[in-house]
C-alpha cells in the first residue's frame, strides 16, 4: 500500500509542476473510439492520442455507465511500456496514470479497454474522457528538458447497440453531466483501496505473425509478431534465406581441340544462373595417325570400257603392221622381176 501511495503522490507532483519556460501552446487530442455490441457481447474501445508533442507524464480517467457496461480489461498500450504506470478500475470510472523519465513520442493507441454489455435493454453508452487533476499532460521541451503543460482536447466515444444507434436517450447522460471528476478526491487513497478491481494486464498469450519482408535466395526475411488479443507489437522474427533450386547443366558452347566450351544452370526460384567451363577436347595421338596412314587402300575395279579400247588399239596396230609387211614383200618381188627383165 505504501508503494502505491508513493507512486500516486509522485505522479501528482509531476502533473502539478509549473512551466519552467515560455513555449508555444500545444494542443494534444485524446479520443475514445466508438463501436457496436449487443447484450452479452464484448466491445473494445481504444483511447488514442494525436498531435503528441512528447509526453513525460499522462493522467486521465474514462467515465462510463456501470449499469450498462462492465470492464473486462483495461491497460496502457506498448507506447508507455517503459513508464511507471497504474490503472485503477472502480464502478463507472477507470483511472490511467503514467510517468516517464524521457519523452514518449508519437501518435497512436494509448490504452485499450474491453467492456462487456450487461444491460438487458441496451440503449447505448457514451465513453467520456476527463483530465486527471488540473493538467493531465506534461511534456519535456527538447531545449532544456523543463516541464511544460499541454492544452487538452478530449473527444468522447461510445458503445452503441449492434445494427444502429439507439432511439432512446443514452443512459450515460446523467453521469457525464455530474460534477467534474477532476477534483482532488479522485486521486485520494480510496480510489486505490480496491486492488481487486484492477484490470489485469494483457498476457499476450496468443500471437499472430505477418510477413513484412519475404525471404529470397540471397536475403533473409522479416516477420512481425503481434498479440492477437490486444494488437500490441511484440517484436520481429527473422526468416532464413531460401536455398537455390539449381537445375541441370545445359551446354551453351561445345568444346573443341582449340577452344574451351561453356555450360550454364539456373535457379528455379530466383532465376540466378551459374556458369562453368568445359575442357578442350583431347588432340589426336601419333598411333592414330600412323594407323590412318598405313591403312590398306583397296584397288578400284578396272574400267571395262578402257580394256576394250586397248584391245582394239592392239588389233589395229597388228593389222597395220601385217599390211605393211606384205606390202614391202610384194614391192621387193616386183623390183626383182623388173631387174631380170632389164638384163
Amino acid at each position: 500500500m505504501k508503494k502505491l501511495l508513493t507512486f500516486i503522490i509522485a505522479a501528482l507532483l509531476i502533473l502539478s509542476l509549473p512551466c519552467a519556460g515560455v513555449f508555444a501552446a500545444y494542443t494534444a487530442e485524446l479520443s475514445a473510439s466508438s463501436t457496436e455490441a449487443k447484450t452479452g457481447e464484448t466491445a473494445e474501445v481504444l483511447v488514442s492520442i494525436q498531435n503528441n508533442p512528447g509526453l513525460c507524464a499522462l493522467g486521465f480517467e474514462v467515465v462510463y455507465d456501470a449499469s450498462a457496461l462492465k470492464v473486462k480489461s483495461a491497460d496502457f498500450s506498448t507506447m508507455f511500456a517503459t513508464a511507471s504506470r497504474r490503472v485503477n478500475v472502480s464502478e463507472g470510472k477507470i483511472i490511467f496514470n503514467a510517468a516517464n523519465a524521457d519523452n514518449v513520442d508519437g501518435n497512436g493507441t494509448v490504452a485499450t479497454i474491453v467492456f462487456e454489455v450487461v444491460a438487458s435493454n441496451f440503449k447505448g453508452a457514451e465513453i467520456n474522457i476527463r483530465p486527471l487533476g488540473d493538467k493531465g499532460f506534461v511534456l519535456h521541451s527538447e531545449a532544456d528538458r523543463s516541464l511544460t503543460d499541454v492544452e487538452l482536447k478530449l473527444n468522447a466515444g461510445s458503445v452503441m447497440p449492434s445494427g444502429g444507434a439507439a432511439t432512446d436517450t443514452p443512459v450515460t447522460d446523467a453521469p457525464v453531466t455530474d460534477a467534474p471528476v477532476t477534483d482532488a478526491p479522485v486521486t485520494d487513497a480510496p480510489v486505490t483501496d480496491t486492488p481487486v478491481t484492477d484490470a489485469p494486464a494483457c498476457t499476450h498469450g496468443e500471437t499472430v505473425k505477418e510477413t513484412v519482408k519475404p525471404a529470397t535466395c540471397d536475403e533473409k526475411g522479416v516477420v512481425s509478431v503481434k498479440c492477437s488479443a490486444c494488437g500490441a507489437s511484440l517484436g520481429e522474427e527473422e526468416l532464413a534465406a531460401l536455398e537455390h533450386q539449381w537445375g541441370e547443366w545445359v551446354t551453351k558452347k561445345e568444346p573443341t581441340e582449340k577452344e574451351e566450351g561453356k555450360a550454364e544452370q539456373s535457379c528455379a526460384l530466383c532465376g540466378k544462373t551459374n556458369e562453368k567451363t568445359l575442357d578442350k577436347l583431347p588432340a589426336a595421338t601419333t598411333a592414330d595417325t600412323t594407323e590412318a596412314d598405313t591403312a590398306t587402300v583397296e584397288p578400284k575395279p578396272a574400267d571395262k570400257s578402257n580394256t576394250v579400247t586397248v584391245i582394239l588399239l592392239i588389233v589395229a596396230v597388228a593389222v597395220a603392221g601385217g599390211l605393211g609387211f606384205f606390202t614391202a614383200v610384194r614391192m621387193k618381188k616386183e623390183k626383182q622381176a623388173r631387174d631380170r627383165d632389164f638384163m
